[in-house]
């Protein structure tokens, strides 16, 4: 059954400053044995977006936003990484499944969390975003994470 993620109340408002605390965060959650999900996805399927999104500010991403949202996302990027995104934004099917990747589980998503932050602490972000385009950081990098440390 889906969720109006939109509507949902209880939700946590985190405000993460450094990788180390999104690790943190990311471990609690897989340790707690009464954890649950909100929305419409599992715990699995947003640590491997995390990863992605990491691993992409490396690497780049194999998808592309079509011309009109990268013109768009010019104009939001400042308040998108500074407020976050609104609850409840429906993907396109085929986005949501590149931004979306299955994990088998938690522990499994964690795993590949963990390297993909191991990644960051150590490689540079150069890779151009998707959607953001050119998101420069306070050293001159790209990155595609959004982490506050970048911004």
């Amino acid at each position: 059954m889906s969720v109006d993620s939109e509507t949902v109340s209880r939700r946590r408002n985190l405000h993460l400053n450094v990788l180390d605390e999104v690790v943190a965060d990311a471990a609690m959650l897989v340790a707690s044995a009464r954890l649950k999900t909100l929305g419409n996805w599992p715990l699995s399927k947003f640590l491997m977006h995390l990863a992605l999104a990491m691993n992409g500010s490396l690497d780049g991403v194999t998808f592309k936003a079509s011309w009109r949202n990268r013109l768009l996302g010019r104009f939001v990027k400042r308040r998108m990484l500074r407020d976050g995104l609104p609850p409840g934004i429906r993907l396109p099917s085929e986005v949501e499944s590149n931004a979306f990747p299955p994990a088998a589980s938690p522990a499994e998503a964690f795993d590949v969390l963990q390297r993909a932050a191991n990644r960051l602490r150590h490689e540079r972000a150069t890779a151009t975003h998707h959607f953001l385009e050119n998101s420069r950081t306070k050293n001159g990098l790209n990155c595609a994470c959004g982490m506050p440390k970048c911004i």
